[in-house]
């Protein structure tokens, strides 16, 4: 019975995937290389996505890098030569540029390249029938890394329990990594992680961007 629930979950998994994360739903502010600032707009998911203005033109960077407005060639999309700005920023030329532009051709040019990545990804969709065990002991190396301005508090021999001791409850903690495997997996299997003296780089840490 848990063998059929894991085989329908993978596979309820792998069918969710096809459509994707959806992009970031909020507007993001950009700097060009001209060190103008442009707010645009992310659309799609992780397999199919594109870049809009505020106002819903579909825009593409260039060789430079440099968002311009999209213009369809060949059945494709390729920057247009016309340098993007916010609404309120607009000169007549620009606004001139964009009366001669079809947002609806863009966006049927937009959905039917959709659909094509669509059907590729239902095409490679596995039928989950089996799963099978992954059995015996399993090693994990575990490097400690310093920095010359972030050093270790915490001693080899502490974080080898943190890893590998039965029971581990250090810091009101419940259990350590390998119970969590264990307690996971129905104990098996068995992941035993060797802990290694740290290295020290002879540079600064770099911040975490989240």
């Amino acid at each position: 019975m848990r063998k059929i629930f894991i085989g329908s979950f993978l596979l309820l998994c792998t069918i969710n995937n096809i459509w994707g994360i959806p992009a970031f739903p909020y507007s993001i502010n950009v700097v060009q290389q001209d060190g103008s600032n442009l707010t645009i707009l992310l659309k799609g998911d992780e397999f199919f996505h594109w870049t809009e203005t505020e106002d819903g033109y579909v825009i593409v960077r260039n060789n430079a890098g440099m968002f311009e407005y999209a213009e369809i060639s060949n059945g494709h999309l390729v920057p247009a030569n016309v340098k993007v700005h916010n609404p309120n920023q607009r000169a007549d030329a620009e606004i001139q540029y964009l009366q001669t532009l079809s947002k609806e051709q863009i966006f049927q040019l937009l959905k039917s390249n959709q659909e094509q990545v669509l059907q590729v990804a239902q095409s490679e969709i596995v039928q989950v029938t089996s799963v099978s065990s992954v059995t015996g002991t399993k090693k994990i190396l575990c490097i400690l890394i310093g920095f010359t301005d972030l050093s270790f508090s915490k001693t080899q021999a502490e974080f080898n329990n943190l890893m590998n001791q039965t029971g581990y409850n250090v810091g009101n903690a419940i259990g350590s990594v390998k119970d969590y495997y264990k307690e996971v997996s129905y104990n098996n299997p068995l992941v035993r992680r060797s802990v290694f003296r740290y290295v020290e780089y002879k540079s600064k840490a770099l911040p975490c961007l989240i």
